[in-house]
């Protein structure tokens, strides 16, 4: 017997639907965030609408539970058809797109592609995406490279901590590649090994559930794009040491609300925080000397700001469309339309009431800021 459920993954419900797909089989729930434990039977299987993801068969409580799931969706906006039943899909088995679910063997075929089903997925119990059909215990939690000094890859998208100061092959790791640990959804904790000065490009891209990342001693580096989309962080208090915060390095961190970057980071480079919508307190230590385009653009909490006596330059717009009421100067003019753009730094802020300078740089202030002159004071 074959059954279906269409799923549409922009769905607006906020509560949890059941239904069932099989009278003596499991069911499969539905919902917009992670399920909880207390969520569904053993034997259950659980879709994410939000964020296209399919967990399940769900375990007892002692062997994970849930789990990791399963991302079935290219993006939320895509709509896909869930089959069931036991055995193998046919080819002449449903439409370009639509899903699998083999009751029988808890393997996941699917998106149909032209009018093929591929080789399916072990449903919790297969860590590498349908590659094989090892245990997990059998499998490499992940990939070096660069004679062991290079982290090129987490293979293993069940891990909920990694803490790379436990292993010791991990522990000589300098550099995390490109990419290295996005995408992985379970993940909750990292812990960043000794000797690591590089965080490459998108590292922990859409590691949506990250909550905790602890810093070391060595990291000079922070690439583009290396936080972006972890949607959990909530404080990152950057080390001393750190040198290069990349453009957009924590785009969209929709959750985090206190920043704190060292004085060795001489720039902050173009939208590094830009779309941090719950961002309410940023620590700029004192040696900080630039501040690219559009920095904090779209901190809707952010209020207010102190920039210390070090600062050199400032790009356009950091705090566009921002919510930053105050801004406080510490030391001389810096120079204005660093990076991108020549406007000034405070265009597309709507909020700005008071900016505070020191009293004998004040006119030099307002000639400089001729636009905000009428709210420029000397610091209180």
């Amino acid at each position: 017997m074959l059954l279906s459920l269409t799923t549409t993954v922009q769905c607006t419900k906020q509560t949890t639907e059941e239904r069932e797909v099989e009278q003596a089989g499991s069911a499969i729930l539905r919902g917009e965030t992670p399920p909880v434990d207390s969520v569904g039977k053993v034997g259950d299987y659980y879709i994410n609408e939000k964020t296209a993801e399919f967990y399940g068969p769900k375990k007892s409580a002692e062997e994970g539970g849930w789990g990791a799931p399963v991302r079935f969706g290219k993006d939320i906006s895509s709509k896909a058809r869930i089959l069931s039943g036991t055995g193998m899909p046919k080819n002449t088995d449903g439409n370009e797109g639509d899903w699998y679910l083999d009751k029988e063997t808890k393997k996941l075929y699917g998106p149909k592609t032209k009018n093929q089903w591929g080789n399916g997925i072990v449903l919790g119990g297969n860590p590498n995406n349908g590659s094989n059909q090892d245990n997990d215990a059998s499998l490499p939690n992940y990939r070096l490279g660069d004679e062991g000094k290079t982290l090129l890859a987490w293979t293993n998208p069940k891990t909920q901590v990694i803490d790379m100061r436990k292993d010791a092959k991990l522990n000589q790791v300098e550099k995390l590649e490109i990419g290295a640990v996005s995408e992985q959804r379970a993940l909750q904790k990292f812990v960043l090994g000794d000797q690591v000065g590089i965080i490459g490009a998108s590292a922990f891209k859409n590691c949506f559930y990250l909550e905790e990342f602890v810093f070391n001693r060595k990291l000079t580096t922070i690439e583009e794009t290396a936080f972006q989309y972890c949607l959990y962080l909530e404080t990152m208090e950057l080390p001393e040491g750190l040198e290069v915060l990349g453009q957009q390095a924590f785009v969209s961190c929709v959750k985090l609300k206190k920043v704190v970057v060292p004085s060795t980071c001489k720039n902050i480079h173009g939208a590094a925080f830009e779309k941090c919508e719950a961002l309410e307190e940023v620590v700029l230590k004192e040696g900080i000397e630039n501040i690219y385009t559009n920095a904090f653009q779209g901190c809707k909490t952010l209020r207010k700001v102190v920039f210390p006596a070090s600062l050199k330059g400032l790009g356009a717009g950091i705090f566009k469309d921002s919510g930053v009421t105050e801004v406080t100067f510490k030391g001389n003019v810096p120079e204005s339309g660093l990076g991108q753009g020549t406007g000034s730094p405070f265009e597309g802020v709507a909020t700005l009431e008071k900016i505070y300078v020191p009293e004998q740089f004040i006119e030099d202030y307002k000639a400089q800021l001729s636009d905000y002159k009428n709210i420029i004071h000397p610091i209180k």
